[in-house]
């Protein structure tokens, strides 16, 4: 009856043991869980133009993203942007949308968890290709909460029919980005 008695005991002892190791077990997989997390992000962005071609321009992106670790995200993209065509007796009545779709890769350096610095680049192609063509922006930016604010450098193959020359050209600008994320 003893030997009974104390195997039990011993039983539950085991039990309750493997089920608190499980608990804390299950506890470090949630949080490892979520800080490796899928998130969206929706972006509206104006790059000033400067150097031979300045081209002002505007738009929207979409990006849905995984974070592959506590500093590194990586994110596909897609959005629309909108550019002025320079026609001579109407140059703000028409203009030219392109489709960008690439990928972001973020470097993140968290010093606390409500504001996030961070580097970005944005690396793609636009659609339609005969207008558009290979894009890259690196970034810096701020997270702050949900928002995002980012500053970049933008470098864009472009070409259009109604400039001087209809050779691809390299459209340069400072991009300034705002958006929310979750």
């Amino acid at each position: 009856m003893k030997k009974g008695l104390s195997a039990l005991i011993v039983i539950l002892l085991m039990s309750v043991t493997c089920s608190w190791g499980q608990e804390r077990f299950v506890d470090k997989f949630k949080e490892k869980f979520r800080s490796y997390r899928t998130f969206s992000e929706f972006d509206a962005f104006f790059t000033i133009g400067f150097g031979e071609y300045p081209v002002n321009r505007g738009g929207l992106t979409f990006s849905l993203g995984k974070q592959i670790t506590d500093e590194f995200s990586c994110s596909a993209l897609l959005g629309f942007e909108w550019y002025p065509k320079y026609v001579e007796d109407r140059p703000l009545m028409y203009s030219n949308m392109l489709m960008p779709i690439g990928i972001n890769i973020k470097r993140y350096f968290v010093s606390n968890p409500r504001r996030i610095p961070h580097l970005s680049l944005d690396v793609g192609c636009s659609v339609p290709f005969e207008n558009g063509g290979f894009f890259a922006v690196p970034a810096v930016g701020l997270g702050l909460g949900n928002f995002k604010f980012q500053l970049g450098f933008s470098i864009q193959y472009f070409k259009d029919m109604h400039l001087a020359d209809v050779e691809r050209n390299i459209l340069t600008g400072a991009q300034m980005k705002v958006g929310i994320f979750f």
